[in-house]
């Protein structure tokens, strides 16, 4: 998943990695106990941010597997959650990473992206290399607003990032301060709910995959300068 930040020389695009570190063949004998390891030098807000992400994925999980099997799915949300094994969540150890290393980061905008590339690991649906978040995400999968947008959106659209998801709370803000060809030229994408970047990200990941005929997107964006501090 793609997060954003910014540094001392403006905004940048930050990589997300997650994987699955206790398992087994098949996946599903994982035999951790659903550890989470954070690491890439993040400050304590940021590895807070971390265990909200996934303590919100383990609540929507569990909500919607405690309800009875036969029951009809009501929504692609719901569909997206119980396609997520509960067992995995607890069984699997995970490794979330954030790559430039040798930068120092903080800040609590990784959320949305970390929430992201979460279920995109436990669900294997697709997230498109194109799509980029930011915003801090509360226990109930609230999306706060964070600061820093307008220099993040510039940073995206430079990285060939074609959509950016963020708060709401930010939308006023952000677009007087942006020139209009940004604006023009990007697709903004302002949410309440955590539930409104999946509906628009794995929609778009399903059809990044159909038409690339190839499940796995790798995204490689520019190398983060060894600039002071981050904050996302």
């Amino acid at each position: 998943a793609l997060g954003l930040a910014v540094t001392a020389a403006g905004g940048d695009v930050l990589e997300i990695e997650s994987t699955i570190t206790s398992s087994s063949v098949p996946i599903e004998k994982a035999s951790g106990s659903g550890k989470v390891a954070i690491t890439g030098q993040l400050g304590k807000v940021m590895q807070e941010s971390v265990s909200a992400a996934v303590a919100q994925l383990k609540a929507r999980v569990n909500a919607v597997q405690d309800r009875a099997m036969n029951e009809v799915i009501s929504s692609p949300i719901e569909s997206i959650f119980r396609s997520i094994d509960p067992k995995l969540l607890t069984s699997a150890d995970v490794h979330v990473h954030f790559p430039a290393g040798a930068v120092p980061k903080d800040g609590p905008s990784a959320g949305v992206a970390v929430f992201l590339a979460l279920v995109s690991l436990f669900s294997g649906l697709p997230i498109p290399p194109t799509i980029a978040t930011t915003g801090e995400i509360t226990l109930t999968g609230q999306v706060l607003p964070v600061g820093g947008v307008r220099d993040k959106v510039l940073a995206a659209q430079r990285a060939g990032v074609d959509t950016v998801i963020m708060p709401r709370a930010n939308a006023k803000t952000l677009r007087a301060s942006l020139p209009l060809p940004v604006t023009e030229s990007m697709d903004l994408v302002f949410i309440d709910h955590v539930d409104e970047a999946l509906l628009r990200v794995f929609k778009s990941g399903a059809h990044y995959q159909a038409q690339s005929g190839d499940s796995r997107v790798v995204v490689r964006p520019p190398t983060m300068t060894t600039a002071p501090r981050s904050a996302l």
